[in-house]
């Protein structure tokens, strides 16, 4: 083989490697820049349906958000955004992205995500929908405490079931709690209570959804590390957070997984 001929070959093959690297670098460019695009989607989309949200006043005086109005708010910012209003299958595609949400209130927080049950016949109807309400709650040394954002919080001796009202300087004298001897005890633990309930509570139900079993994902999927702070920022008011997951994104086709905070303080104000 001549030298020039073994110069053309070697040309040849590295503009190939060189082109395969360069389509290569602008796929995870493009992955890159539609990752940051579609977060500000999620955010802008989470943040506006909080902003849009309907509120009413229940019989205690307490501010109470429509859940079934933040949701439907969410998912229409979405369509919009994903240009996926006029088409009825990618609007379902979006809704089946959000497995986990969780909508924080004063005293609790309620779950959204998808579940499954039989109808008559035996076939099988996936819903989406709200849990029951769900509760601050830590347990120490026999008493059940529930939480709350105010210094008020619910105690419950687990051995003989009597149920107490207080404050938690109250607490300290019925229960003899390390918890309840100081205030900073009482701040540290009450905010390790509200984010580990409610962490615990999003990822068990992301990994409860059944289009990730449908998936074939053989895994279980988790939170990135959010330091505690963090959390506690995001979830010590009316908030919403959402786990949105498997649309997407990129030339390489990649799925997209992110955990969006975001959230909204309802005051009440005098003479409203």
């Amino acid at each position: 083989m001549k030298l020039t001929n073994f110069a053309i070959l070697f040309v040849g093959f590295a503009a190939t490697v060189c082109t395969g690297m360069d389509i290569r670098t602008k796929m995870v460019s493009s992955t890159i820049m539609a990752d940051i695009n579609l977060n500000q989607v999620i955010d802008r989309a989470v943040q506006d349906s909080m902003d849009a949200a309907e509120i009413y006043i229940d019989q205690e005086m307490n501010i109470q958000p429509d859940r079934e109005n933040i949701i439907r708010n969410l998912h229409e910012k979405l369509f919009i955004s994903l240009n996926a209003y006029g088409d009825s299958i990618s609007r379902e595609r979006i809704k089946e992205c959000i497995p986990a949400a969780v909508l924080t209130e004063q005293d609790g927080y309620y779950l959204y995500g998808y579940s499954e049950t039989e109808d008559n016949s035996g076939s099988t109807i996936r819903r989406a929908g709200f849990s029951e309400k769900r509760y601050y709650v830590t347990e120490e040394k026999g008493w059940r405490v529930r939480f709350s954002f105010s210094d008020l919080l619910e105690l419950e001796h687990i051995k003989t079931g009597a149920v107490y009202e207080c404050t938690w300087y109250q607490a300290a004298g019925r229960t003899g709690l390390d918890m309840f001897k100081k205030r900073e005890k009482f701040e540290e633990r009450r905010r390790r209570a509200i984010i580990e309930n409610v962490r615990n509570d999003m990822e068990g139900m992301v990994n409860r959804d059944p289009s990730i079993r449908e998936d074939g994902a053989g895994y279980l999927i988790s939170f990135p590390y959010i330091e505690y702070e963090e959390w506690y920022q995001t979830v010590k008011g009316i908030s919403l957070l959402v786990f949105f997951r498997g649309h997407p994104v990129g030339m390489a086709g990649r799925e997209y997984n992110y955990v969006v905070f975001s959230g909204a303080r309802i005051e009440k104000h005098s003479g409203e």
